[in-house]
């Protein structure tokens, strides 16, 4: 249909008409990669951000309530053998407790750090793309129209230049979307890792807290 259309339209009329189709490529391209990828992305980094917060304090009180069931067994047994261990007893009630928040509030604020970087990266990586292509769309139309409708050598250069660029726009754009997608994968690092280190934190720390607690009662014996 294009090489009908070339034959039978002067070359003013085949440029503005590539120019129009090089224009609806763009935009058609942009709009997928916008609702098909960039939402997309938005809305992983959204489920992946309650997901970390969710399951990180959820397996937090897990790990708490395994420390607070051998404090419990330690604590029984010295009751039973009429030791008082008031003292190792206060100490670590009051510090688990502690230990539960600082990691619950650290778990909180390094996925919601991540909130913004991750807005940033997505809203730059699609206003970048439609930028990339508006902008060479509108290069090329002040170069049609600097032609004129009469210079035919002109504007078969444009002709050409159209014809090629046009074709490749697709495949451009399915290649810059697919390096930015990738590149997420970084972020999705990143709140597995918070999700990891205060989770990590809090066992490691509550373990801690359990051998402090057997060894002070231990030394009430």
């Amino acid at each position: 249909m294009l090489t009908t259309a070339v034959a039978q339209d002067s070359m003013w009329d085949q440029a503005d008409t590539l120019l129009n189709q090089y224009r609806q490529n763009v935009n058609e391209g942009f709009s997928s990669a916008l609702i098909n990828n960039y939402t997309a992305l938005a809305q992983t980094a959204d489920s992946l951000i309650a997901a970390a917060i969710t399951s990180g304090n959820s397996e937090i009180v897990s790990t708490l309530e395994k420390a607070l069931s051998e404090y419990r067994s330690i604590k029984q047994a010295a009751e039973d053998a009429r030791i008082d261990i008031t003292i190792c007893v206060n100490n670590f009630e009051q510090l688990i407790v502690d230990v539960r928040r600082e990691n619950s509030v650290g778990l909180n604020e390094c996925v919601q750090n991540l909130i913004e970087p991750i807005v940033t990266y997505i809203s730059k990586a699609s206003t970048g793309l439609l930028g990339l292509y508006l902008g060479d769309v509108y290069q090329k139309e002040k170069l049609v129209l600097n032609c004129g409708p009469l210079d035919d050598n002109c504007l078969s250069n444009m002709v050409y230049a159209l014809v090629k660029v046009s074709g490749r726009v697709p495949s451009e754009i399915a290649n810059t979307v697919a390096r930015d997608v990738g590149q997420f994968a970084m972020y999705k690092s990143q709140i597995n890792a918070c999700r990891t280190k205060y989770v990590s934190s809090s066992d490691a720390k509550w373990n801690q807290l359990v051998g402090d607690f057997r060894s002070c009662v231990e030394a009430q014996s």
